[in-house]
C-alpha cells in the first residue's frame, strides 16, 4: 500500500516512470488494489497511452464494479459516445 501512496506522491511531482514502477510493483503484490489500478490508468492517459489506460480501468472495473473511480470512467465512457457517436456505431 506504501508504494502506491509514493507512486501518487511520484505522479505528482511528474516523475511518471518511477511512480509507475511502484504502481506495478503494488499490483503486482496484490491485484485487488482497486484505486491503484484506477491511479496507474490516469497515468497512463495523462501520458497519451490510452490503450494501457483503458486496460487498467477495466481491470480496477473487474475487481470492483461499484467502486467510485469506476462510475468516472463510465461517465467519460458515456461522454465519449455522446460526442463523437460515429467511432461507437455498430
Amino acid at each position: 500500500m506504501l508504494d502506491v501512496f509514493a507512486a501518487n506522491h511520484l505522479n505528482g511531482l511528474r516523475q511518471a516512470a518511477e511512480a509507475e514502477k511502484l504502481f506495478l510493483s503494488a499490483l503486482s503484490a496484490d491485484p485487488r488494489l482497486t484505486g491503484a489500478w484506477f491511479d496507474l490508468g490516469k497515468l497512463y492517459y495523462m501520458s497519451f497511452r490510452t490503450p494501457e489506460a483503458w486496460a487498467c480501468w477495466d481491470a480496477g472495473r473487474s475487481v470492483r464494479p461499484n467502486h467510485r473511480f469506476a462510475g468516472d470512467i463510465r461517465e467519460r465512457e458515456r461522454r465519449m459516445v455522446a460526442e463523437h457517436p460515429e467511432f461507437f456505431q455498430e
